[in-house]
């Protein structure tokens, strides 16, 4: 029993000594420790004593310094919606002008051949073909009337070119000239043929009216191909266009002053000075006559 009891008290005192051994080998706590260093300061305060350079007045530096005119006076406009041009009744419109001279070529084939015959004086029978055409008068009146059309659709084009300043809407315009044109030759030839019968110069009025009208035949038909490059095509080659067209019209009133001086002169026996303010008068005048009616009423 004693034994039992010293064993006991044994065991007693090795477990108190290895709690006092546990204790006295325990780490320093970290945080304590810690607690006892100096503390740093501020950071922040740090920071804000390093210079700092502003955003803002760097961004301005490099606006300043650029080619870009960002600092001027601002300037206030209104923008207006962008009109867009419709022009695809012109490509139609000319397109039936096209078809109208193909319908009238194959239709009278023979008379088309007979007028540049003439025209060209490419036959020996060029008398006999002149009064087979001044007989063919609805074939003449057909003809007649493609040149008024095709002279109002060029007109238009040059005032569209040029930016004339025109109160009717674009399809109106074309037909006004068309019309325009149409009265004034068929005014100059109910003109020339009462003015040879007043006269008793029939026989000359009758050969100025057809070689005058023979060659507005020809120009009608020159200026179809004009049409479609000055309506179409950009604005640098619908300049040279109406450059070269206008040289051929020029160049065709020329001839037609020449043609028509022979056989007048031949019958009326008139000077060429004389025939040559005829021509100015009866031919240049009206022409800058209407000019003006046109870009005043329209």
């Amino acid at each position: 029993m004693r034994l039992l009891l010293l064993l006991f008290l044994l065991s007693v005192q090795f477990t108190v000594a290895a709690q006092d051994t546990s204790v006295v080998q325990q780490k320093p706590d970290s945080v304590s420790v810690s607690a006892q260093l100096p503390v740093a300061e501020d950071t922040l305060q740090q920071v804000q004593t390093v210079p700092l350079v502003s955003f803002d007045s760097s961004y301005k530096t490099i606006l300043a310094k650029s080619r870009l005119n960002l600092f001027a006076k601002p300037q206030f406009q209104i923008e207006k919606e962008k009109q867009v041009e419709n022009r695809d009744w012109l490509f139609y419109y000319i397109l039936g002008i096209a078809l109208l001279f193909g319908l009238l070529r194959i239709t009278y084939l023979r008379y088309f051949n007979d007028m540049f015959r003439v025209f060209f004086r490419t036959s020996l029978r060029v008398n006999q073909i002149r009064e087979q055409l001044v007989q063919s008068g609805l074939q003449s009146l057909l003809f007649n009337l493609f040149f008024a059309v095709a002279a109002g659709t060029y007109v238009y084009l040059l005032i569209s070119y040029f930016d004339v300043s025109v109160k009717l809407p674009d399809l109106f315009i074309p037909l006004v000239t068309t019309a325009t044109i149409a009265l004034m030759y068929l005014g100059k030839y109910v003109f020339l043929q009462v003015s040879g019968w007043l006269f008793g110069m029939k026989n000359a009025a009758e050969t100025y009216s057809f070689i005058v009208f023979l060659i507005n035949k020809i120009v009608g038909i020159i200026l179809l191909p004009f049409l479609f490059v000055i309506a179409f095509a950009e604005k640098e080659l619908a300049g040279i266009a109406i450059t070269i067209s206008l040289v051929v019209i020029v160049g065709l009133f020329l001839y037609r002053f020449l043609r028509a001086y022979r056989p007048v002169q031949a019958e009326i026996k008139v000077g060429r000075f004389h025939f040559f303010i005829f021509f100015l008068a009866f031919e240049i005048a009206p022409l800058l006559v209407i000019y003006k009616l046109i870009l005043g009423f329209l």
